[in-house]
């Protein structure tokens, strides 16, 4: 990489390095403004067509080619194909941020993040099939509870072999946390069905 600012000739084009905005020293080139018609020296790596931002959309306002495109217009739109985070981004612009739990009344959950939750056996790409839930409740509907969640340390099998030998006596909870790898606490609310339930 060049060290100090440098005209150096290629061809008929002249590049001057001048430093960014990191103090890298970048080549830059003499154009001729599309938008406004001025000399500007830009970056040699960019469109050389317009010496500022605000040139590029006047033109482009102009042109009719201001508006993003997004949704099924946009090139990159991957319809129901789309991953789990983009069907989610998805489903907030559509109708907004979840603003309550559909379930609280019944479930009696207190958890105040809110999250929307995918309605099982429909089409995940239409908005309309989530639901607004509590973090607590959509766990719970997709079954990412106790052994079924994806960080779960032990199996359905080893919590009920957990619980029968430690009501069986003779085996302390610190026993069983170092045979199972957990620590003494998970032993004690796994006994006392606080979790694993």
């Amino acid at each position: 990489m060049i060290k100090t600012p440098t005209v150096q000739q290629e061809g008929a084009i002249q590049f001057e390095y001048l430093p960014d905005g990191r103090g890298l020293l970048r080549p830059h080139v003499l154009i001729v403004c599309e938008g406004c018609s001025k000399e500007a020296l830009v970056r040699a790596d960019g469109s050389r067509r317009f010496c500022s931002k605000s040139c590029s959309t006047l033109i482009q306002h102009a042109e009719g080619r201001s508006r993003q495109l997004s949704g099924i217009e946009h090139y990159a739109w991957k319809g129901a194909n789309a991953q789990y985070q983009a069907l989610h981004m998805r489903v907030a612009r559509a109708r907004g941020r979840a603003d309550h739990c559909e379930w609280r009344a019944t479930a009696g959950c207190k958890s105040r993040k809110l999250e929307w939750s995918h309605v099982h056996e429909t089409d995940p790409s239409v908005p309309q099939n989530y639901r607004s839930l509590c973090k607590t409740c959509h766990q719970r509907y997709d079954s990412q509870t106790g052994a079924d969640h994806a960080n779960a340390k032990l199996t359905a099998l080893q919590v009920e072999l957990i619980r029968q030998r430690y009501k069986a006596g003779g085996t302390s909870q610190q026993a069983l946390a170092d045979e199972y790898g957990v620590s003494q606490s998970a032993i004690s609310r796994i006994t006392r069905r606080r979790h694993y339930r």
